[in-house]
């Protein structure tokens, strides 16, 4: 295990953000530029400026094939915050102009000591003291500051600029050097006092706006309007004023392409570092699941990105003492819950108190907001439209984008955070109360990241309802069906029940071949976690899991709907048990307003309680069937999920007049019928006792 450091990428270093391309267009720009020349590295902080201007510097010291040749120019890097620590404002700038110039006399020691900045170099430490009480405001104070930092006995700047360009000529045309031209980088610019930053940039190009130099700075263009606005006042009244300033400064703005980063490479070099599935590596759809909950909550920047990794390290070697068993699917979980807690921590807050948000409504808002969202301006225009997006369209994703609306920040990266949420229920594949086992889990193992004090939250017990895999069928039956009820129910699961179930494993291995593996030669695999689960060419066809009542063992089944049948639900004649959905019905109750209550979530799948004492069939040719049914259905190109989100927009966003809107509605209303129903006879299949 090894954490990663907040450093930036080193020169030379492997190039895990993409941005190849862009570093040797700068390279070959900065090879045929006509100088003087600044080119301004513009990103905010942590954004990688650092990474990119390492980059550089290694490129031109290379040429594409990555040979090493002569330097043609002589790069000097100058770090503006840490010449700031523990100086004054007027030492900083001293420093920076003293160490720039100082590098350029021992670029070359035989010109640089024939010039008569040599002698004055010498003799300027006592010009950092005198220069104390400058304030740099305007040029003529320029010239004063490199009067006091130097000896310069000239009435202007003037003098200072043609004796360094006297210098770079030199160097630029010795014979004992390689140099033809000169670059100085500036970085960490962004980390300064923004007037400072500001007085640095107005110094620089005073002093260095020279032929043969050319200038890279890392700036954070935020930071100078923050410096600006100390000189001209609120950006508001005199943004051209801003503008004009940045324009005079920089000749070539480059701004980090954040948003095409090749994230999911640079997140797959970063999880190379954490083991949170045992050796086991991470797939395809693992990364990509794990690129988009980054980019929708944390974002592109390196440094958060770096942040939220630590805190995975963190949480896996926790899991790894606790000999805590995680698969991909809980470390998504995870990852999920803390770039929530590090990109948006109301949110986090809300699902610490409530992690079960498949079953947030209006209430649970409420409970938080008061509804003042409510009363803020544009709420309802705001809302109405927002219900209209398939973001929004079911009670608990309206529940969160009350949540959101009080804070600016969360309001504008609503959807985002909805298409996680969303993103993580439909990776799982299971029951709701699986997806929300997850999730309390996580939220338990993210409680150690959070920056919140801790009586804030009111998080689970660490590992209550946490989900977790087994290892085979026996492993399954001890470890996660037993010892969850042990307590309350010591009798369970009874004889009966464990017959069923062993029955279903045989009829998955034996007349399925199912494989305990996704991905094997089988097309099925069986799965054991909070349900025993038959995937489908990795989808699921199939979940049984038994449960404890004071009447008895149920035996929940789930199995798909079929559009070979209408999407009716089974009724299972001879035992009378109908299949029906398993959370509240999708369900219009205003078609003016599109007002809706229930759910739409896996509305695909159909639930059916069982009770094994009492049943008499022939479990093995019932779940042989059901297999075979819920197969079939998967691969109907008019499957519910494929059909509902077109059916579910049509419904919110057509004029309720058009076929468009009449047709979804009765579609919809079809779907969701529950008194329609396929009757299934058992005898015909041969599973009746």
């Amino acid at each position: 295990m090894s954490t990663l450091t907040d450093e930036p990428l080193p020169r030379g270093g492997a190039d895990n953000l993409g941005l190849h391309d862009h570093t040797w267009a700068l390279i070959e720009f900065i090879k045929a530029t006509n100088t003087p020349m600044t080119i301004g590295i513009q990103g905010e902080w942590g954004s990688g400026k650092t990474s990119l201007m390492n980059q550089i510097v290694a490129g031109l010291q290379v040429d594409h094939d990555g040979v090493r040749r002569d330097q043609r120019f002589k790069q000097i890097w100058v770090n503006a915050w840490e010449s700031s620590l523990m100086s004054s404002h007027e030492e900083t700038l001293i420093k920076i102009i003293k160490d720039i110039i100082n590098d350029l006399l021992h670029a070359d020691e035989v010109v640089g000591s024939k010039s008569k900045l040599w002698a004055k170099l010498q003799l300027a430490g006592v010009g950092v003291k005198q220069a104390a009480k400058v304030a740099l405001r305007d040029a003529g104070e320029i010239a004063d500051l490199a009067q006091r930092a130097l000896g310069i006995e000239a009435q202007s700047i003037k003098t200072l600029r043609l004796e360094l360009q006297e210098v770079i000529d030199g160097i630029c045309n010795a014979s004992s050097n390689p140099y033809s031209g000169i670059i100085i980088y500036v970085d960490d610019l962004d980390r300064m006092k923004p007037g400072d930053a500001v007085s640095l940039l107005e110094l620089l190009k005073n002093v260095f706006n020279l032929k043969k130099c050319v200038f890279v700075l890392a700036i954070d263009y935020n930071v100078v309007v923050k410096g600006l606005s100390e000189k001209f006042g609120s950006r508001e009244d005199t943004d051209w004023e801003f503008r004009a300033f940045f324009d005079k400064l920089i000749q070539l703005p480059f701004q980090m392409p954040m948003a095409s980063y090749d994230i999911t490479t640079y997140v797959k070099d970063l999880f190379s570092n954490i083991k949170m599935v045992g050796n086991e590596p991470y797939d395809e759809e693992f990364f990509e699941n794990a690129s988009e909950v980054i980019s929708r909550t944390v974002g592109v920047n390196p440094r958060s990105i770096k942040r939220l990794v630590n805190s995975l390290s963190l949480i896996s070697l926790t899991n790894s003492i606790r000999s805590a068993e995680v698969d991909q699917r809980s470390v998504l979980f995870t990852l999920a819950t803390v770039s929530l807690q590090i990109a948006h921590p109301r949110i986090y807050r809300f699902l610490a108190k409530n992690p079960r948000y498949l079953d947030w409504d209006l209430d649970y808002a409420a409970q938080h907001t008061q509804r003042k969202e409510e009363q803020i301006d544009g709420w309802l225009e705001d809302f109405n439209e927002a219900k209209k997006r398939k973001a929004f369209d079911e009670p608990w994703e309206q529940c969160l984008y009350r949540l959101c609306y009080e804070d600016k920040r969360d309001r504008a990266k609503s959807e985002g955070i909805s298409q996680v949420f969303n993103l993580l229920k439909d990776y799982v594949e299971e029951d709701g109360d699986v997806v929300m086992a997850f999730m309390t889990g996580a939220i338990g193992d993210s409680s150690v990241t959070s920056v919140e004090a801790t009586d804030i939250l009111t998080l689970p017990q660490k590992g209550s309802g946490k989900w977790r895999k087994a290892e085979g069928f026996e492993s399954w039956i001890n470890d996660r069906i037993t010892s969850d009820f042990k307590d309350r129910f010591p009798n369970f699961p009874s004889v009966s029940t464990l017959n069923v179930l062993k029955t279903l494993h045989d009829v998955s291995i034996g007349r399925f071949r199912a494989s305990e593996e996704d991905g094997a030669s089988s097309n099925y695999s069986i799965h054991y976690t909070g349900a025993l689960t038959l995937k489908f060419k990795k989808k699921k066809v199939l979940s049984v899991w038994p449960s404890p009542t004071k009447q008895g063992d149920r035996l929940n089944i789930q199995v798909l709907r079929s559009p070979k049948i209408g999407n009716k639900f089974l009724h299972i004649q001879g035992v009378e048990r109908t299949f029906s959905l398993g959370r509240k019905p999708f369900r219009i109750l205003n078609i003016d307003t599109r007002e809706t209550e229930g759910t739409v979530y896996q509305s695909e799948f159909q639930n059916c309680a069982f009770y094994p004492e009492s049943d008499d069939l022939n479990w093995a040719a019932l779940f042989a069937w059901l297999v075979g049914f819920s197969s079939d259905a998967l691969e109907d190109d008019n499957m519910i999920r494929k059909r509902l989100e077109q059916l579910v927009s049509d419904f919110h966003s057509e004029a309720n007049t058009s076929e468009r809107f009449l047709a979804a509605k009765a579609a919809i209303d079809l779907l969701f019928d529950v008194n329609r129903r396929q009757v299934v006879d058992l005898e015909s299949l041969g599973a009746k006792q």
